[in-house]
């Protein structure tokens, strides 16, 4: 037997997080966490029920992403951070990737198929 996925869901579009939310249960995943992206997300987790991994909105465009994920990883190192970009040129730079995130998928060309194979990656397995 193996150990279900807990996820957290970090966007802050709302329709896009429940679809992702649903996509990700219905695939056997289980959503522990569907909120907004912003300096909030660090008091809505749970330290009783923690995610294995946070899908997370990322953009240089907006860096209070990149200080939640900062954050984020200082608070709860062992939870694995997947970057949910829009465009690729928006990755930030190679210090904070090898730092802070753990993987990264590209949400506009991204299928479910690719979303779950990132987060199994993402995880390990």
């Amino acid at each position: 037997m193996h150990n279900v996925i807990k996820v957290a869901v970090a966007d802050n579009h709302a329709d896009y997080r429940e679809a992702l939310a649903d996509l990700l249960t219905e695939s056997g995943f289980t959503v522990v966490l569907s909120a907004g992206v912003g300096p909030d997300l660090l008091q809505v987790i749970d330290p009783g029920n923690l995610p294995d991994i946070i899908v997370i909105s990322c953009s240089t465009m907006y860096p209070e992403s990149l200080a939640v994920i900062r954050e984020l990883k200082n608070k709860f190192p062992y939870i694995k951070v997947l970057a949910n970009v829009v465009f690729i040129h928006y990755l930030p730079d190679a210090w904070l990737m090898k730092t802070y995130i753990d993987g990264w998928v590209v949400k506009t060309m991204a299928d479910p198929a690719a979303i779950i194979k990132a987060i199994h990656k993402t995880c390990g397995l």
